[in-house]
């Protein structure tokens, strides 16, 4: 118990040292800077740019390629493929 109010007094001494340590210090007013005064030169007129000349767009000729005939696709008629599905059976399912 003593030990308690010994502790409390201990922080309310240097809380209050503190405080008063605190008070005792003025402020000083801070110093008023010196007015500068910055003058612009007057803006000066932008040149307009020059027009970039643009070429003007033509379609592609046509090339003729040439491809031999080992190198062109072969078109197979539809009756001419063979059939990739399984046949279906009537066999029961194990």
């Amino acid at each position: 118990m003593l030990a308690l109010l010994l502790s409390g007094l201990l922080v309310s001494g240097v809380a209050y040292a503190l405080f008063r340590a605190h008070d005792g210090q003025v402020e000083a007013e801070p110093e008023p800077e010196p007015e500068i005064l910055v003058e612009f030169a007057p803006p000066e007129p932008e040149a307009e740019p020059e027009p970039i000349e643009e070429e003007p767009i033509v379609a592609p000729e046509p090339v003729a390629v040439f491809r031999p005939a080992a190198a062109r696709p072969v078109i197979a008629p539809p009756q001419d493929i063979p059939d990739e599905r399984p046949e279906e059976s009537a066999a029961e399912l194990n």
